[in-house]
């Protein structure tokens, strides 16, 4: 929906399978972006004129296999920068939208943030040449619930791990490192990894 600040004149721009998450209008209002979480829970971004036209997918087949969203565009509307996840692992990338005098625009994301932490929340200043972002290491101390002591103790010497499962013989444990994202198997007092 679109309406006045005030809420009045409201109206309906589109109805779309899936949940349509933060819109974030063009530099010129002629425009709305927004991530869209589908059925399947993969997200990608879509655009839709302000007149309820032209509802697209930003980005149709770009890195198949990676998820968008969380875009917003640079104070000087040059760039849309948006976070893309891919194997675990977010990045920011930004989208160029306006050429220069001397410099034909690019038609494909390049990317801002190269880990080796997961970057979120891409946050331009009101200064074209600044961008603020959340930086992320997942980072974990596995540990186990000591009922004599009362006390939390390290397991498995306090690896960086979590999604812990016991096999149901109770002889070995998965668990996901991090920041890694692997999936391990050993013996309960970590042979045999």
């Amino acid at each position: 929906y679109l309406a006045k600040w005030d809420g009045s004149q409201g109206r309906k721009l589109v109805t779309i399978d899936g949940f349509p998450t933060r819109p974030e209008f063009s530099p010129d209002s002629k425009h709305l972006r927004f991530g869209l979480i589908g059925q399947d829970g993969a997200t990608s971004l879509w655009e839709i004129a302000t007149d309820g036209s032209g509802l697209r997918s930003l980005l149709p087949g770009w890195h198949q296999n990676a998820e968008t969203c969380c875009g917003r565009w640079s104070s000087d509307g040059k760039y849309y920068l948006f976070e893309t996840v891919q194997n675990g692992h977010s990045d920011i990338w930004a989208l160029e939208e306006r050429a220069g005098i001397l410099h034909r625009k690019d038609t494909e994301p390049m990317p801002i943030t190269t880990g080796p932490l997961s970057y979120h929340e891409p946050d331009p200043g009101a200064q074209a040449s600044r961008l603020f972002v959340i930086g992320e290491q997942q980072r974990a101390e596995l540990q186990r619930y000591d009922t004599k002591s009362g006390q939390f103790l390290p397991y498995l010497s306090g690896i960086s791990a979590g999604q812990v499962e016991i096999s149901p013989d109770g002889l070995w444990v998965a668990y996901v490192a991090y920041p890694q994202n692997t999936l391990w198997r050993s013996r309960l007092d970590g042979s045999e990894k």
